[in-house]
């Protein structure tokens, strides 16, 4: 998987999009945001590439808030203004950006099987085909299974400043950024 990830960064005609999403503490069945980060790397130049990043706040469950086990950072979103969606609509514009990149898409994700459990819980179905590009997954496979490997940690080694993780715009961004500085492709400090 590592060498497939590599190969698709260092020809740059992949898409890469990360996907996060977070639900309420107290019960998983309501998700609470979505967060998109597209890096397109088609148009190359990856050094001087910088993700965009969307956050959905879910419209149905804006009462509920985490802070007892995560912290609540639903509105500090630090890359844009975040935008107040229905469930329905989230799924249809995380459908539509998979769309547009067709074949060009890489599926990132911090421990991705979670993220698609989710997306498939609110009506997204990912194609089976799609690659996917796990840094959970590729941080074990190159620190060992015993490394430290929460994405505030794969932040805190890669020497990239983060704010307000858990939230779900901001931690698909940074898990972007994890992918590229473990393999070097840009500058990770703001």
């Amino acid at each position: 998987m590592e060498r497939m990830v590599k190969q698709y960064i260092d020809d740059q005609v992949m898409v890469f999009i990360a996907v996060d999403v977070e639900v309420y503490e107290l019960n998983h069945n309501c998700v609470t945001e979505v967060g998109v980060a597209i890096l397109d790397l088609s148009k190359g130049n990856t050094k001087n590439t910088k993700p965009s990043g969307r956050h959905f706040r879910v419209k149905e469950y804006m009462h509920l808030k985490n802070g007892r086990f995560v912290d609540d950072a639903s509105e500090k979103f630090e890359f844009g203004e975040s935008e107040i969606l229905t469930l329905k609509e989230c799924a249809n514009e995380v459908k539509t950006i998979f769309e547009r990149y067709g074949d060009k898409a890489v599926f990132v994700g911090h421990d991705a099987a979670n993220d698609v459990r989710y997306l498939r819980q609110v009506g997204v179905e990912l194609p089976e085909e799609l690659p996917t590009a796990d840094t959970l997954t590729l941080w074990k496979i190159s620190h060992g299974e015993d490394a430290p490997s929460t994405l505030g940690n794969l932040l805190i080694e890669c020497d990239i400043t983060s704010w307000n993780l858990h939230n779900a715009g901001n931690d698909a961004y940074y898990t972007v950024q994890v992918l590229m500085a473990m393999y070097g492709k840009f500058e990770s400090k703001e």
